[in-house]
């Protein structure tokens, strides 16, 4: 007997995986990142530091860049080029990763764990979807 499959179709779990990275990275935007000596500036005011070359500090257009490579894997994750999106998000996750490398000395806040959780969930999402192409192609289930 043939039942159908109860579950999300492909393109909805990609609107909720961009809403959920969506979400996350506004957050991030918002709350403090990184303590500093003289204050705690948030995810906004470093994307704006980043946008702006980072003034003469090179090692952070490192880190930073983990952003360019998230939105690039969210536009594949909408065009459905799950395989790039996937790539994408990996590099920004591993980009978003050497932040650890290079403020060693300084707090990391929640502002930074919100944007890196952005870069897994996209990632995480892309799998889930990936794997719903693998899985059931047709839609259905089969009942032995």
């Amino acid at each position: 007997m043939v039942t159908p499959n109860v579950r999300l179709e492909q393109s909805e779990v990609a609107k909720r995986v961009g809403a959920a990275v969506l979400l996350l990275y506004l957050a991030a935007c918002f709350t403090p990142v990184v303590g500093l000596d003289e204050s705690s500036p948030n995810g906004l005011f470093l994307l704006w530091f980043g946008l702006m070359g980072g003034f003469g500090i090179t090692w952070a257009v490192i880190p930073w860049s983990a952003n360019a490579f998230l939105g690039l894997g969210m536009v594949e994750l909408f065009r459905k080029h799950y395989r790039q999106a996937l790539l994408l998000g990996i590099l920004g996750n591993i980009l978003g990763l050497t932040t650890w490398w290079f403020l060693w000395d300084y707090p990391l806040l929640i502002g930074y764990y919100l944007w890196q959780a952005s870069m897994v969930v996209l990632v995480v999402g892309v799998i889930r979807c990936l794997n719903m192409d693998a899985v059931a192609p047709s839609g259905t289930v089969r009942d032995n």
